[in-house]
């Protein structure tokens, strides 16, 4: 139990890691917009600079995932912190593009998952938007979109791989692949298994998540209590 404990409290520590990223999304978009939409008129360069303050934001919100993959892995990680976050850049871009590749071995890419197309395949309206609303563009990557939880998965991946071979050692002749080097290898690797098993389980995860949302938000008084439980139960991981 104890171990359980500190493993949980390990995870939620390295979430908190680019959770800090939500503050600055919310006073750079904020803040920037309220001077460029509201507060100064005309175009100068203060009101450009306020611009691209606020564009920083939003940029942070967009790639999320990806910030997520490197602050877990880099957290995680017991020492070579830096090469721990880069494994996490590394699983996370071969993951995602890997579940994209293996669905257009099944027919689907960023044309085929149209509700329109779906429609004519023979899918109800409902069943075309549920599907449709699975994939998106990630890091210019087709692929699902899972918000953040695709920077969770591959940060925590990356996190545990890391510091089990890290230290690894080899024969003088692939002394160049040990160590840190090797998790990158294997990192790369371990994404062609992660994005086959994603690619079945996430819509059933992602079904369950929607069936929440639509429960939540028809059930009243007892929606808001659900809402306000399930908030603080996910506290200890950081991701409420």
């Amino acid at each position: 139990m104890k171990k359980i404990q500190e493993k949980l409290q390990s995870f939620a520590g390295a979430m908190m890691v680019p959770i800090v990223l939500f503050v600055l999304v919310g006073f750079y978009v904020g803040i920037g917009s309220a001077f460029t939409n509201y507060i100064i008129p005309g175009d100068n360069i203060v009101k450009t600079i306020f611009g691209m303050i606020s564009s920083m934001g939003f940029t942070f919100m967009n790639y999320l995932p990806l910030w997520f993959s490197v602050g877990i892995a880099f957290a995680m990680a017991k020492k070579e912190k830096g090469w721990a976050a880069f494994a996490g850049i590394v699983l996370f871009m071969s993951y995602i593009t890997c579940i994209g590749s293996y669905a257009g071995a099944q027919g689907w890419n960023a044309d085929t998952v149209t509700v329109e197309n779906l429609l004519s395949l023979g899918y109800s309206q409902q069943a075309a938007l549920n599907f449709s609303a699975l994939w998106g563009s990630v890091a210019g990557k087709f692929t699902f979109d899972m918000g953040i939880f695709s920077g969770i998965i591959s940060g925590v991946t990356a996190g545990l791989i890391h510091n089990k071979f890290c230290e690894i050692k080899f024969k003088p002749m692939f002394a160049f692949f040990q160590g840190t080097k090797f998790v990158v290898i294997l990192v790369t690797l371990a994404a062609v298994p992660m994005a086959i098993a994603t690619y079945y389980v996430w819509p059933i995860i992602a079904s369950g998540l929607q069936t929440i949302t639509y429960f939540i938000g028809s059930s009243g008084l007892f929606g808001t209590w659900l809402f306000g439980f399930i908030d603080k139960a996910l506290l200890p991981f950081g991701i409420h």
